[in-house]
């Protein structure tokens, strides 16, 4: 896909106090661009401005040439219970961005999750079916088909990073999502580790994942471009129970839950390692030495 690499005025980072955004936040100053971040918390960021994600935000985009959509509701279990308020969120404030880039003509790099997909024990392509299985994945999967809408009918570029299971400090632990950080809880706390049978996932450093970000916040594409953000490897949730228990240097048991129906998720990474450039550096074992070295529990 054709792309130009641009040097950005300024760029705009919605949910700049969430996981992700933070990290980034951090790493984009510290490669010299500009970066004005956007939240419902305070930040110590040099240009931070607090807003709800569905007000209107072309004044503070205006002079932006790229924003970075990571504002949302991102729990897949707690999406159950409040599907409504994950659609108003993630699909409406999607929709408020892309309003602005509109006016603008700001490129739009959207966040988005693997879990749009149907699960699959063989890697996924991007042109894989998409079949999410609860309610965040709809609304994220709604969220990535209004950005391609918007960018066939008013002519402005987009990149969806689809993420696979990013892991790292400041991931916040909810009852079943951010798997990583619940084990690695549960092993600092000298709790049984609880893993699904046959469950694989493709664990990606959050370093990793900034990068990924950098390099679509660099590039503007001729149309809709829409990439894998993973490694590529798969690991069985048992064996990354196995590896937390061994880094924390505790022995507490393994708990297999041999339910049937566990969910694989593993990216297939070629298009992204073709046209992005980009791909994961940071193996598994030293991921989590740097998270466990760090750790902090954070819950919603």
């Amino acid at each position: 896909m054709a792309a130009e690499v641009i040097q950005p005025r300024r760029v705009l980072i919605t949910g700049a106090s969430g996981f992700i955004g933070r990290h980034l936040t951090s790493y984009l100053l510290q490669r010299g661009i500009t970066v004005r971040t956007l939240s419902r918390r305070s930040m110590p960021s040099p240009d931070h401005v607090i807003a709800d994600i569905l007000e209107d935000l072309t004044r503070y985009a205006a002079d932006c040439d790229c924003i970075v959509h990571l504002a949302g509701l991102s729990d897949a279990s707690a999406s159950f219970e409040q599907p409504l308020d994950f659609a108003r969120v993630n699909i409406l404030g999607t929709l408020n961005v892309l309003q602005v880039a509109r006016y603008t003509g700001a490129a739009v790099v959207l966040a988005s999750t693997q879990r749009v997909y149907r699960p699959s024990v063989r890697p996924i392509t991007e042109d894989a079916p998409l079949g999410p299985v609860d309610p965040y994945g709809q609304s994220k999967l709604g969220a990535e088909q209004w950005t391609d809408l918007y960018t066939r009918l008013y002519q402005f570029p987009a990149t969806i990073l689809r993420l696979f299971s990013v892991y790292g400090p400041g991931q916040t632990v909810g009852k079943s999502s951010g798997v990583v950080g619940i084990l690695l809880r549960a092993a600092r706390e000298g709790q049984p580790l609880r893993v699904r049978a046959r469950q694989v996932r493709d664990f990606i450093d959050v370093r990793d994942v900034i990068r990924a970000f950098e390099l679509a916040i660099l590039r503007r594409p001729d149309r809709i471009a829409v990439y894998n953000v993973g490694t590529g490897r798969p690991t069985p949730i048992a064996e990354l129970g196995e590896l937390i228990r061994e880094i924390v240097g505790i022995s507490v048991p393994i708990i297999v839950d041999l339910t049937p129906g566990a969910e694989s998720y593993v990216a297939d990474t070629r298009r992204a390692a073709a046209e992005l450039g980009f791909e994961a550096q940071i193996d598994l074992r030293d991921g989590l030495i740097w998270y466990n070295q760090r750790f902090e529990a954070h819950t919603p």
